[in-house]
C-alpha cells in the first residue's frame, strides 16, 4: 500500500482475537476474584491447540489504573507446571502406574538441605502414602510429585537436578520458552511450579498437549 493509500482510504488491522470471545473471556473473568483481595491479579488467554492462535486475552480489568498485562507477566504456575512432570515421567519409562510416596510430610535432603515437602492446595493437605502416578496427578499431590523427580534422578539420594532437568525439558518441547526455564533452580520441588512464567506461555504448552504434542508458536 502506498502512503497515499493509507491516509485517504484507511486500512484493517486484523487480529486473531475475537469480539465475542473476548466479551465471554472478560465475562468469566469477572466472577474469578474473591472479594476483598485486590492484591490478586486475574489473567485469561485461549489459544487454538496446533495453530498458536490467540482467541481471547485478559490482562486485567482496567488499563489505566494498572499498567501490567498479567497474561504476559510471570506469575508462578503452581500445580499446573506438573503436567511438564507428567510428560517427563511417561518419555523417561514410567506409566501411570508408577508408584509414588504421597505421604505429607516427605523430608527430602540431608543435612541443611533438608527440608520437608507438605501436601497443599488442591490435595487438601492429606498424607495419602503409596500412590500411582495416575491419581497423584488427578488429585495434585505435591511429595508425589517431589518423590516422581527423585525417582527420575535416580533415588532419594541422588541428585534431584537430574529429574528436575527432565521435567524442565519437557516444558521447553510443549513450548515453555528457554529464557524462562533457565532461570529455574533445578531442584526437587520444581515440578510445583514455583518459579514464574506468564500464562500465555503456560497456556500455549497446554495447547501443545491439547493437539496431540503438535507444537505452535503463539500470535495475534
Amino acid at each position: 500500500y502506498s502512503e497515499s493509500d493509507i491516509l485517504g482510504g484507511g486500512y484493517d488491522v486484523v487480529t486473531t482475537i475475537g469480539y465475542e470471545r473476548q466479551q465471554a473471556a472478560e465475562k468469566a473473568m469477572a466472577t474469578v476474584p474473591p472479594k476483598g483481595l485486590d492484591e490478586l491479579h486475574s489473567a485469561l488467554v485461549s489459544i487454538t491447540p496446533g495453530n498458536g492462535a490467540v482467541r481471547a486475552m485478559y490482562g486485567g480489568p482496567d488499563y489505566t489504573k494498572n499498567f501490567t498485562n498479567w497474561a504476559t507477566s510471570g506469575t508462578q504456575p503452581g500445580s499446573t507446571f506438573k503436567a511438564f512432570a507428567l510428560v517427563a515421567a511417561l518419555e523417561d519409562g514410567y506409566s501411570l502406574k508408577t508408584k509414588l510416596n504421597g505421604s505429607s510430610p516427605l523430608r527430602v535432603g540431608r543435612g541443611s538441605y533438608a527440608a520437608a515437602i507438605e501436601n497443599q492446595g488442591d490435595s487438601g493437605g492429606k498424607s495419602f502414602g503409596n500412590v500411582s502416578l495416575k491419581y497423584a496427578t488427578e488429585k495434585s499431590i505435591n511429595t508425589a510429585f517431589v518423590d516422581l523427580t527423585l525417582q527420575m534422578s535416580g533415588g532419594k539420594d541422588a541428585d534431584p537436578s537430574i529429574g528436575a532437568k527432565k521435567i524442565l525439558e519437557a516444558a521447553n518441547a510443549a513450548g515453555i520458552p528457554k529464557a524462562y526455564t533457565d532461570k529455574i533452580d533445578p531442584v526437587a520441588t520444581t515440578p510445583l511450579g514455583y518459579a514464574p512464567i506468564p500464562p500465555v506461555e503456560m497456556a500455549n504448552a497446554y495447547a501443545t498437549l491439547a493437539a496431540g504434542g503438535l507444537r505452535a508458536e503463539w500470535y495475534v
